[in-house]
């Protein structure tokens, strides 16, 4: 794998789980949106390659279940991060009752980010078996192109 191979499998799913969120949570907190933008840029490409993009074939459920974990690790660890933060920050001191409120919060994002996560990742899935999206093709896709023309 080179670095010029990953970027060209995983530009495309790191757009789309930077900006749908980012717009999503822009409703609501902005703050959220620009943590939850830069999750998806840091997170996205490693989760998409290992899950998806190193294949040969994109199989739609692996796109499906790459985009549902893309979508909930993206959208929780930012809040799981700030929260650990925070309580660090109070040393330790955590008023009664933060934890469950917390827990609620993440559980509710994970439901909602699950389902968006695994559509925009079935969306990405298939743009990359129709092959709309890849900046170009390499000298083994062109030679299978062509073995293909002439046996068929």
């Amino acid at each position: 794998m080179t670095a010029d191979e990953m970027a060209r499998r995983t530009w495309l799913p790191t757009i789309v789980f930077a900006v749908v969120p980012a717009a999503l949570w822009g409703f609501v907190d902005w703050q959220m949106a620009l943590a939850g933008c830069l999750a998806s840029l840091v997170l996205t490409p490693p989760l998409w390659w290992v899950m998806v993009a190193r294949r040969r074939t994109v199989r739609s459920y692996d796109s499906l279940l790459a985009g549902g974990v893309i979508g909930v690790v993206t959208q929780v660890a930012p809040l799981v991060v700030l929260t650990a933060v925070e309580s660090i920050m109070r040393h330790g001191r955590n008023r009664q009752g933060d934890f469950g409120a917390m827990e609620t919060i993440y559980t509710v994002i994970a439901i909602v980010a699950l389902p968006v996560g695994a559509l925009l990742g079935g969306v990405v899935g298939m743009t990359r078996r129709t092959g709309r999206y890849t900046a170009r093709l390499t000298a083994s896709d062109e030679e299978r192109a062509m073995r293909t023309r002439h046996d068929g």
